[in-house]
């Protein structure tokens, strides 16, 4: 178990060619070993050897029945190389056998959704994403949801009052080294596509979805209270530096002495008045795209339901779609941060412009690199850290700007009747 072990780290950090060689040396010990073979299928496809993931799945698949996650990865590999007849097949058969778990289920549903709707058979894939998203059973109180960020909103101080004491925050005991920067935005925006063109650029390392902030309050929430979001706008002043410097801690040990660290963890944005008052002069990357195009792109995708249990409704994705926009609203006035707002389509069509502008306006000079953010991988920095953290988008971003992009929630116009009810009643 220790090579696996080995691997499930080297994952983590983004370490697949490692990755692969733990999953290896784990069979070399023990041939034959169902997770061996099935972490080694995904390692293959992580590291984006998908002949030689798609050549040890069939070698799996001559000696026995292939397992549910074994198949699962079958299907993802033969999508990204983009044999689709295949990748239906297999997806359908595997949905069509007996004893599947749920969530094996609803990720090989919504990869089906997906290959269909590359196809252009829309309806059918807004079948299988509806289908694979009933897989598990989840609730949701958007109601509920409002009134937490509305109280939040409410509860922060105004600017002047927030400027002394966020500007005392940081000066107390402000660490050296790595300065972070914050994608605030909604899931499938746009935020691995942003975060990698920032992060080819040797000053900037990408931490992903670490949770530097949102660890960091979980690890000391007998401190905030019921509800850690108010409770962190109520600490004193030596338990705000406290927490604060053991997010910049966490920063550090991902970054290494790499000076910038670029985050884009999914619940920035929820977070913006902690980040406010633990980082005032932290730049905030604010990250738009077409409602529209990111509800479909949420809803097809296998985002972490127990966790966001409204990806799962479109009309629930709409609904934290437009509360997401008004609690953003709410908050910027009353932040002190460089503040910086990028659509993602203008990205999309623009790359350089748009580049340049947000590289300067971030202080750094501009690298070519950036606009070549596909030929950066998982490598080691100069610093010693990960220049990149695995995502959903890993393969996404492996491949050239696609502006083609830019348009997707148009062709699904129509279709989008759950998200609008949603969306247009919390917008109004």
């Amino acid at each position: 178990m220790t090579p696996l072990d080995r691997a499930a780290l080297h994952k983590l950090r983004g370490r697949y060619p490692e990755m692969v060689a733990s999953c290896r040396e784990a069979l070399r010990k023990n041939p034959g070993h169902r997770s061996a073979e099935s972490m080694l299928a995904r390692a293959l496809e992580s590291a984006g050897e998908l002949e030689s993931a798609l050549e040890h799945i069939r070698s799996v698949g001559s000696r026995r029945a292939l397992d549910p996650d074994i198949g699962d990865a079958l299907v993802t590999v033969l999508d990204l190389l983009g044999r689709d007849e295949e990748a239906l097949e297999a997806a359908d058969g595997l949905l069509a056998a007996k004893g599947v778990p749920a969530p094996i289920r609803r990720r090989t549903g919504l990869r089906r959704g997906r290959i269909l709707e590359r196809r252009g058979e829309l309806d059918a894939a807004l079948d299988s994403w509806e289908s694979a998203q009933k897989e598990l059973p989840v609730t949701f109180d958007p109601d509920g949801f409002d009134r937490r960020l509305d109280q939040v909103a409410a509860a922060m101080p105004a600017p002047e009052a927030a400027d002394a004491w966020q500007a005392a925050s940081e000066s107390s005991a402000a660490p050296e080294g790595t300065r972070p920067i914050f994608i605030a935005a909604m899931p499938r925006s746009g935020t691995s596509l942003l975060e990698r063109m920032i992060a080819a650029h040797p000053s900037v390392v990408g931490i992903g979805e670490a949770a530097m902030v949102t660890e960091t309050i979980r690890e000391h929430r007998e401190l905030l209270g019921d509800d850690q979001m108010l409770g962190l706008l109520k600490a004193d002043r030596e338990t705000t530096a406290r927490l604060r410097l053991e997010a910049a801690r966490r920063a550090r040990e991902l970054a290494g002495d790499t000076p910038y660290a670029i985050s884009k963890h999914l619940q920035n944005w929820m977070h913006l008045p902690t980040i406010g008052r633990w980082f005032p002069s932290a730049p905030v990357v604010r990250l738009v795209r077409d409602p529209a195009a990111t509800a479909i792109s949420i809803f097809g995708q296998d985002l972490p339901a127990d966790r966001m249990p409204w990806v799962t409704s479109l009309e629930w994705i709409g609904r934290v779609l437009a509360t997401e926009r008004r609690f953003v609203e709410l908050v910027r006035p009353k932040l002190v941060n460089p503040w910086i707002t990028v659509a993602f389509e203008d990205l999309l069509q623009r790359p350089e412009p748009e580049t340049r502008r947000l590289l300067g306006e971030l202080g750094l000079p501009f690298d070519e690199g950036c606009l070549a953010h596909h030929l950066a991988e998982s490598t080691t920095s100069r610093s010693g850290a990960q220049r990149f953290m695995p995502t959903l988008s890993l393969h996404q971003v492996r491949r050239p700007i696609d502006p083609t992009l830019a348009h997707r929630g148009g062709a699904w116009s129509g279709r989008m009747d759950a998200f609008h009810r949603g969306f247009d009643e919390r917008a109004s």
